[in-house]
């Protein structure tokens, strides 16, 4: 892998983390609504988390759109780059769906998510952008029956994965901000949660696994394979 591949894969990842951390701290906010004044206190901070994740999501994905770009034109110059950059966001399924992911985004730091129609508004909002990954990615370039089963699994996957692994800050956050009984209250509300994510990540998992690798020999024979079972092992694990 070179050093450009690396740095690609560097912001993908960090893309992502804030595109769950989005979705799963808007859960979270929605699960420990509270009209206390530490309920109030910890809304507050929480929707800073929403915004400091949507921006970070908007930052590091642009840095991987660019670099991305820089790879797939195989640019070797800053002027390369900046050349290839409309290209690939406004010719490319990948580039079109991330600009799309993108306004989204946009839309959602603009949304006065104090009040209840706006944390539903934004936690749809984040929900789709956390949804249009497949689309960027190889199960929206398969095609067919087995792309389309893909880009379902993949998306209810995500979003699994957001509403638990995204959860977990905000959860702890709670903990630490209201009193015992409300933050014990606040753990039981997420415990469905987190289990029902947990069961959804497996099943979807199962999904991919047969259409990507095969089946069980995929899964226990490739460098691939060993990785979603370290995966599975963690979810349940956690």
């Amino acid at each position: 892998m070179s050093l450009l591949q690396i740095v690609v894969a560097s912001f993908r990842g960090v893309h992502l983390i804030a595109l769950v951390s989005i979705f799963g701290t808007l859960i979270a906010i929605a699960m420990t609504a509270q009209s206390s004044l530490d309920g109030v206190r910890l809304r507050r901070i929480l929707l800073i988390l929403v915004r400091v994740s949507a921006a970070l999501a908007l930052i590091a994905g642009i840095a991987w759109l660019s670099t991305a770009s820089a790879a797939i034109a195989d640019a070797d110059s800053i002027n390369g780059t900046l050349s290839a950059i409309p290209v690939v966001a406004l010719q490319t399924q990948y580039g079109q769906w991330f600009t799309i992911r993108c306004i989204l985004l946009l839309v959602l730091l603009a949304v006065p998510s104090s009040r209840r129609v706006g944390l539903i508004a934004a936690l749809l909002l984040g929900g789709a952008a956390l949804a249009v990954q497949p689309m960027v990615g190889h199960a929206g370039a398969i095609g067919g029956n087995v792309g389309k089963e893909l880009i379902v699994s993949e998306t209810l996957h995500l979003l699994a994965a957001g509403a638990w692994l995204g959860g977990l800050l905000p959860l702890l956050i709670a903990v630490s901000v209201l009193p015992h009984e409300a933050a014990a209250t606040a753990c039981r509300n997420f415990t469905p949660v987190g289990l029902s994510a947990v069961l959804l990540l497996a099943g979807t998992a199962i999904v991919q696994v047969t259409e990507l690798m095969g089946g069980l020999p995929g899964l226990f024979g490739t460098t691939y394979g060993h990785v979603a079972l370290v995966k599975v092992a963690l979810s349940w694990y956690c």
